[in-house]
């Protein structure tokens, strides 16, 4: 598991297949302990572990009279990964100003992902301006959230504001939880 792992911590786009069980998960977790460690010591990288379960929540049921649109998706997969972002600053950085102040700190991430859950109707709107401000996100926010401009910008600022090289995403059940209609996104 050695060569994986190192592989791992480098941001090489890497697709880890196998049964379950094997511990595909368990060597995300030790990528993402061994850059933490690295950081700490001085290094420039760090890494992020997200799964993606429960994604069906937000794509409509299959035999939906209209086409889906994927969107809400869009946004459920950002929210996903921005919400595991902020759990590994936290637990690296604490109490940093630069980690406190940033939109990551800001938006509370886990109701963002739970009120997604709870539609599938994929309307732009649908999540409503009152609930997504109450979650931290303007209505332009979710709507880059539901792009995928919104999330990138986010990760380069973390990246300029921490001083990173590099963050490493580690995206657990990203191939194999996903059906067809939701693998092209």
């Amino acid at each position: 598991w050695a060569p994986i792992l190192r592989r791992l911590a480098t941001g090489e786009n890497l697709l880890l297949e196998g049964c379950r069980g094997v511990g595909k998960t368990m060597l995300m977790r030790a990528a993402v302990d061994r850059l933490a460690t690295s950081f700490a010591q001085g290094g420039k990288v760090l890494g992020v572990h997200t799964t993606f379960k429960r994604y069906l929540a937000t794509i409509p049921p299959p035999g939906a009279s209209s086409v889906p649109e994927l969107g809400n998706f869009k946004a459920w997969v950002n929210a996903r990964i921005l919400s595991a972002l902020k759990e590994q600053l936290r637990i690296v950085f604490g109490d940093d100003p630069r980690y406190l102040g940033s939109i990551v700190h800001k938006v509370d991430w886990t109701r963002v992902i739970s009120l997604l859950e709870t539609t599938y109707q994929g309307e732009p709107n649908t999540l409503g301006p009152v609930i997504l401000k109450n979650a931290g996100l303007t209505e332009a926010d979710f709507k880059g959230l539901q792009g995928y401009t919104f999330t990138s910008e986010v990760l380069q600022q973390t990246r300029k504001a921490f001083d990173l090289d590099l963050l490493v995403l580690l995206l657990d059940d990203a191939a194999h939880a996903l059906d067809s209609r939701a693998q092209g996104e």
